[in-house]
C-alpha cells in the first residue's frame, strides 16, 4: 500500500466536515487517530485479524473501558463481540473511513 507519513495519517478537512455532519444529534465521540498515542499494549487489545476484517483501531483504554475507532459505531453485534473478547465496556469512536483504513493497514497488516 506504500509508505505513510504523519501527513498521510491525518484526517483531511473534508473528512472532518463530513464526520461532524454525520454525527449531529448522535451520541458518538468523534476522533482523530493522529492524536492517539499508539503503543504495542494498546494495539494488542484488538486481535489483528479482527482489526483488519472489521476495520477497528483501539484509541484509549482504562481498566474497565476500551474506546475503539470503527467505521460503524452503531454495529451493536460487533460491539457485543468486542466486549466479550476484551472483557471491557466498548466505547465506539467514529473516525473517517480513509484515516481508519490507513491506520489499520499501517499497524495491523503484515508487511
Amino acid at each position: 500500500m506504500g509508505e505513510f507519513d504523519d501527513e498521510t495519517l491525518r484526517r483531511s478537512p473534508e473528512e472532518l466536515r463530513s464526520l461532524k455532519e454525520m454525527t449531529q444529534g448522535l451520541r458518538f465521540q468523534v476522533g482523530d487517530l493522529a492524536t492517539v498515542e499508539v503503543t504495542e499494549d494498546l494495539l494488542a487489545l484488538i486481535d489483528p485479524e479482527d482489526a483488519v476484517k472489521e476495520c477497528l483501531f483501539p484509541v484509549r483504554v482504562t481498566e474497565s473501558e476500551l474506546w475503539v475507532a470503527m467505521a460503524d459505531p452503531q454495529d451493536k453485534g460487533l460491539i457485543a463481540r468486542l466486549q466479550e473478547k476484551t472483557g471491557r465496556i466498548i466505547r465506539p469512536v467514529l473516525v473517517g473511513e480513509n484515516q481508519l483504513k490507513r491506520y489499520v493497514s499501517w499497524h495491523y497488516e503484515p508487511r
